[in-house]
């Protein structure tokens, strides 16, 4: 009878040991009280008709702003690394307050994002396991995008899909509007929200070309705000005073 000689599988590339599972050090806290203190961070699939396009995103819960992004065709450890890279770059902060909240999937737990973490001082945070409401900010804001946007178009190619999703994210949700938050931590000041986008840009964006890129951003979030504002049919005390100085 002949021997049958077999040979193990070469490893999937998008698959890595899952060496780290952290605590949930989170706990549903999805408010801070100043920039880069807590960050949240997942990744989600988009169909295009060549084939699946994956988004890693990072969020500051500060002013729910995605800080770091990013897009490939694999859903591999270099997704999600290439994203909090971002983030790191983009921010600078002081990691010995920050925390790094995201799910217990393999891409966040194995060593090569464990050690990015680790090199940069950075609290780690998992949710546990099958619970999707211990990282339900991340799961409003790609709820938004595909109700938003993504479910509203069919991609033909992945960069179609790239420049749509680049566009929703940079041009239209960052300086503008907020992602939604859970009913009952809304904010019910517009001001408030304001006021932590400018804090963000001013106080926790370092690099020198970002912050004068951010003077442009906050001129057109402040005429945005005036003017949705002035159009509301229950203008508060700021639309007020406006309209009381252009009657005089």
């Amino acid at each position: 009878m002949q021997r049958i000689t077999t040979f193990p599988l070469p490893p999937l590339p998008f698959r890595s040991k899952r060496s780290v599972i952290a605590s949930n050090l989170l706990d549903r806290q999805f408010t801070a009280s100043a920039p880069n203190q807590k960050w949240v961070a997942d990744f989600t699939y988009v169909a295009t008709g060549e084939g699946w396009l994956f988004l890693a995103v990072v969020l500051d819960l500060y002013s729910r702003m995605v800080i770091g992004w990013s897009m490939q065709k694999d859903m591999s450890t270099q997704l999600v690394t290439d994203a909090m890279t971002m983030a790191l770059w983009r921010r600078r902060p002081d990691t010995a307050a920050l925390m790094h909240h995201s799910d217990q999937g393999t891409q966040y737990a194995c060593d090569l994002y464990q050690k990015l973490l680790e090199d940069n001082g950075i609290k780690c945070s998992m949710s546990r396991a099958g619970n999707v409401w211990d990282n339900s900010a991340m799961e409003s804001f790609f709820s938004s995008l595909k109700s938003e946007r993504v479910h509203r178009s069919r991609y033909r190619t992945r960069d179609e899909a790239r420049a749509d999703i680049f566009n929703y994210i940079e041009r239209l949700l960052q300086p503008c509007r907020r992602t939604s938050r859970p009913r009952h931590r809304r904010s019910n000041s517009n001001v408030e929200y304001l006021w932590r986008t400018l804090f963000s840009y001013f106080f926790a964006v370092s690099p020198l070309g970002l912050r004068q890129c951010a003077v442009i951003v906050v001129v057109r979030t402040l005429f945005s705000y005036l003017k949705t504002l002035l159009k509301s049919n229950r203008p508060d005390s700021l639309s007020a005073c406006i309209c009381c100085s252009m009657e005089e």
